[in-house]
């Protein structure tokens, strides 16, 4: 129940996080006229967002460390999986949006899909990594801005209406982070319970995979 409670603490500072700097973004916006922002910024912008998504991650599970006087162990693995899960469904949507940019302005390509994906399984593991260190060594997020956004976290959080719809907002969060996590685990128990081919079989495909490609129909146009 405690990690409930714990998780349910998580998933209200990511809620009011990504409103906090939602509102940061348009304000960013509004003085760049709608002006596209370049890599380096728009890199900048995102990793600042990743360091306060680990900070704030790891300032929760110290002050339930601190509340409890329980290891912190249980909570940093707890509350590593609720980060990995939140950042995979963030990442998802990010790689959605940078497609149906590519092929808005007619440039995707597979070279740009891979380079993506590839920066963003970097950003994914330095999160993970700041966070578990700040949980061994607090005094690393111990800074003037990451008090800030903590505080004004917790005055939004225990804000009447406002605070109360959060919360509300925030049970559903939690819920399909569960689901995500059973998602995952489902797939990874699957890929384990599935027999490997044997590598006679697999030239076998290979082959009839040549093979096929060495057969034209009467109506193909070859190039």
């Amino acid at each position: 129940m405690q990690i409930l409670e714990f998780l349910f603490e998580m998933g209200i500072v990511f809620i009011i996080l990504s409103l906090i700097w939602g509102f940061f973004m348009i304000l960013m916006t509004m003085i760049a006229m709608g002006e596209r922002k370049g890599i380096f910024e728009e890199n900048l912008l995102k990793a600042a967002n990743y360091y306060l998504l680990a900070s704030l991650s790891a300032m929760v599970v110290v002050a339930k460390v601190n509340e409890t006087l329980a290891s912190h162990y249980g909570y940093q693995i707890a509350g590593l999986i609720m980060l990995y899960l939140y950042m995979l469904g963030k990442q998802e949507r990010q790689r959605m949006q940078f497609m149906m940019q590519g092929g808005r302005f007619g440039n995707f390509t597979n070279i740009k899909r891979t380079q993506n994906k590839q920066v963003q399984q970097i950003y994914l593991l330095a999160t993970l990594t700041l966070f578990a260190a700040s949980v061994m060594y607090p005094e690393i997020m111990d800074n003037g801005v990451n008090r800030w956004f903590m505080t004004a976290i917790v005055d939004i959080k225990d804000t009447p209406i406002i605070g109360w719809i959060i919360k509300f907002v925030g049970v559903f969060f939690l819920i399909s982070i569960i689901f995500r996590g059973g998602l995952y685990l489902n797939r990874f128990l699957d890929g384990l319970g599935k027999p490997k081919q044997s590598k006679q079989n697999q030239d076998n495909s290979i082959n009839q995979g040549r093979d096929d490609d060495d057969d034209f129909d009467d109506y193909e146009i070859v190039e």
